[in-house]
């Protein structure tokens, strides 16, 4: 929670992690709602700040938490923080584009009460949030992470219990191979993306994403 809220601060202050989330569609109330932060150099920390048993890496040096540069993007559940991903800035990120903070939860990321609507699966938590704001009051965004993400028990549960879930990921070849397993869920439906490879460049390109929820909802 403290690197959150430090990350929180430095955004009002440096205009490149805000930037980004706006040229993303993202507004502020936004932004502050879901705590979006701005971690401006890399750091490495010792493991036990963060909870963590002590770990060696193969060169028998203790291992650190990687802290990189870019937007830093948490989840949190009843007010407890479940995880936090990193969406790395500059020419670096072409090649890992997200990180995974060391101890972070592998559970879905849920915007939105589950028992309130409908669930729209997407990749990436920006996407959701930028899903909840347009369209929050019709559907539940929630985040894989990756195409390859699996529900744990307690996600399962809940996304068994859905009165209606559209997939949403990219409809490459990654993405309908994981959708074979997706479909044993009780009505789901295909719904990519109009234009592009996510709900976030179809909002670049002007599609209208609330629309776009309510044809996924109603068309069959």
């Amino acid at each position: 929670m403290e690197f959150i809220q430090g990350a929180c601060q430095r955004l009002t202050i440096s205009q490149e992690g805000l930037k980004e989330l706006q040229r993303r569609g993202l507004k502020n109330p936004t932004i502050a709602q879901w705590k979006l932060g701005f971690n401006p150099i890399e750091r490495f920390e010792h493991r036990d700040l963060w909870g963590l048993e002590s770990e060696l890496n193969a060169n028998g040096r203790q291992k650190k938490v990687w802290l990189p540069k870019g937007i830093t993007i948490p989840y949190s559940d009843n007010n407890n923080v479940r995880k936090i991903r990193i969406r790395q800035l500059g020419t670096i990120a072409d090649e890992r584009k997200y990180v995974v903070v060391s101890g972070s939860s592998s559970c879905l990321s849920w915007y939105g009460d589950p028992f309130s609507f409908p669930i729209v699966l997407v990749e990436s938590d920006l996407d959701a949030m930028l899903l909840w704001q347009e369209a929050g009051d019709l559907c539940v965004p929630v985040a894989l992470g990756s195409c390859a993400a699996k529900p744990n028990a307690e996600d399962y549960s809940l996304l068994s219990q859905a009165f209606a879930i559209l997939y949403a990921l990219d409809w490459d070849l990654a993405g309908k191979k994981a959708f074979e397993y997706w479909r044993s869920f009780p009505n789901v439906k295909p719904w990519p993306s109009a234009q592009g490879k996510s709900p976030g460049d179809d909002f670049l390109a002007g599609i209208n994403l609330r629309d776009w929820v309510i044809h996924g909802l109603t068309d069959t």
